[in-house]
Parts: C-alpha cells; structure tokens; sequence
C-alpha cells in the first residue's frame, strides 16, 4: 500500500447487532476492500454476546495493529459511541459503516480519493440497496441528493446522506461539535 494513504474506518456494535452480521460487515471493510485503510475504530457500546466478541478478537488477531477497539461498560447509543470513536481516530479522512451493512468494495478507493482531491469537502456519501437475508434480494433504494445544492435543498426537510456511506473529514467534524447523543 502506498505509504502516503491514511484514512480510519469507524464503527460502532451493541448487544442487539446480529454477529453473522457484524462479521459480514467487518470482512466488507477489511478483506473485501481496493484500498485498504490504516486504522479501524471500534466501538463496543456495552457489553456484547460472546459471538460478537469472537469476532471482534478474530479481527484483531487477523489484522494486527489495525483495530482500536473502545469498550463501554453500559449502553451510551450510537451519538456517543461514534462521538468518543471519532475523536480516538488518528486520521483526518474516516470512513463510515454500520455494524449490519455491507461497504461496496471500491467505497474507500472512491471516497478517499474524492476527499483528497475535494479538501474542503467535510462529508461524502453514496447510495444505499436494502435486502433481505441475502444480498441479491434487493427489496429497495434509498436514493439522496449528489450535488451541493441538491442537498441543500433536501436538508431542509430531513438529512441528505445515508449515514452508513460517509467519508468524514474529521478536522471538520471536530470543530462543528462532533457526533451528539
């Protein structure tokens, strides 16, 4: 990997997230990636089933060093879970997913390269295909805005990004008050 590449992934568990899931969402940001990053921050939010946690000790033991793992003693929701994992990642360029969602595997190679030639681009996103049980069973889309003033537009009525997609610019995150609970 080039050398100069640096982004963080940021994700966040808790005890309802299925584990199946969980693992398909974690090789989706690690094995199944173009661009892989350098850094991934996990948020435990509470305790969590054992299966949850073998695979979160497979990952760290599959991917040395990569993982930063936070573990919070009780439940604080995904505000603060992605609050405290935010400002423990050591990236300026951090990419988003849920624990139940699967990343496309050029996500990282698109967003990274979009936000270093875009630098005052605070958040980019894409589009989203919902399943069931399997992936080929598509059962809709959830379509937002692409331009700036597109999504000016539609954030007037409710937010413009599925959230699970997003590249965040971390330094801009910060300084605007971070995720809140």
């Amino acid at each position: 990997m080039d050398k100069n590449i640096s982004f963080s992934v940021l994700i966040s568990v808790y005890k309802n997230d299925k584990a199946e899931d969980f693992r398909t969402a974690v090789e989706s940001i690690t094995t199944n990636q173009t661009l892989k990053s350098t850094e991934v921050v996990l948020v435990t939010d509470g305790p969590v089933p054992d299966d949850t946690n073998r695979v979160i000790e497979e990952s760290e033991e599959a991917y040395l060093g990569l993982y930063n793992v936070i573990r919070f003693e009780k439940y604080q929701g995904l505000g603060i879970a992605l609050q405290k994992g935010l400002e423990a990642t050591s990236n300026d360029i951090v990419m988003r997913i849920d624990s139940d969602d699967i990343a496309v595997p050029d996500k990282f190679e698109k967003q990274y390269h979009f936000m270093i030639e875009h630098p005052n681009v605070a958040v980019c996103g894409g589009q989203i295909d919902e399943f069931i049980d399997d992936v080929n069973n598509i059962i809709g889309h959830r379509i937002v805005p692409r331009t700036n003033e597109e999504i000016y537009k539609y954030m007037v009525s409710r937010c413009a990004f599925n959230h699970t997609t997003v590249a965040l610019r971390r330094s801009i995150i910060l300084a605007n008050g971070n995720y809140q609970s």
